[in-house]
């Protein structure tokens, strides 16, 4: 269940530039936006952890990195399988 559930951030960014593709912008571009709104709080969160800005925004672009990266792992084991 975990794992699933850490994939619903960037699954909900997937939908929504799908959605702006064919044409349903609004609701689209609504996902994009939650997604990066997502991303932005938790960089802010951990600059302000670290007490680093420079940490917030090194985070921003790692954290959208490793949800990529994460799709990616998940979508190859399910071509694969076990």
């Amino acid at each position: 269940m975990a794992t699933s559930l850490s994939l619903l951030p960037a699954a909900c960014a997937l939908l929504g530039l799908t959605l702006v593709a064919i044409g349903a912008a609004t609701f689209g571009l609504g996902l994009v936006a939650a997604y990066a709104v997502a991303v932005l709080v938790s960089a802010a969160h951990s600059a302000l952890r670290f007490r680093s800005p420079l940490i917030g925004l090194m985070a921003a672009p790692a954290l959208v990195a490793t949800h990529g990266v994460y799709v990616a792992g998940f979508a190859t084991g399910l071509v694969r399988g076990r």
